[in-house]
């Protein structure tokens, strides 16, 4: 912990940057805040159609460098049917809950979302 503190590294940002999985080497050198210094790369990721979320999983789970996690394509290709859902006004994660739940893509991709009544209302 000499070497985090001789880096400006906090005791306690040490042994979070541990618990979470990253080396001790690393916790100890890396600079403070440089976690959070992704914009450039979270811009790339956005105009790529890569959303905040998925880059910083890409990273921080499954160790890509931040210009792969934002220039790689999705692994799974996006379904026609996600097509069909935006153009009849169901959002993408609409869709994706109603499959995940059993609804066949065609349904999902049909079926009218839920309306509800603005609160107040009535």
């Amino acid at each position: 912990m000499s070497i985090a503190a001789g880096n400006g590294i906090r005791a306690d940002t040490f042994r979070k940057r541990v618990k979470s999985g990253m080396g001790p080497g690393d916790a100890a050198t890396r600079p403070p805040g440089s976690i959070r210094r992704r914009s450039r790369w979270v811009d790339v990721a956005l105009g790529n159609g890569i959303k905040p979320d998925t880059f910083y999983a890409r990273v921080r789970h499954y160790g890509m460098s931040e210009e792969e996690a934002a220039t790689r394509p999705p692994d799974r290709p996006r379904s026609e049917w996600v097509v069909v859902a935006e153009g009849n006004g169901i959002k993408p994660e609409t869709f994706d809950t109603r499959v995940q739940r059993g609804m066949s893509e065609e349904e999902a991709a049909t079926r009218p979302a839920r309306r509800y009544p603005a609160r107040g209302a009535g």
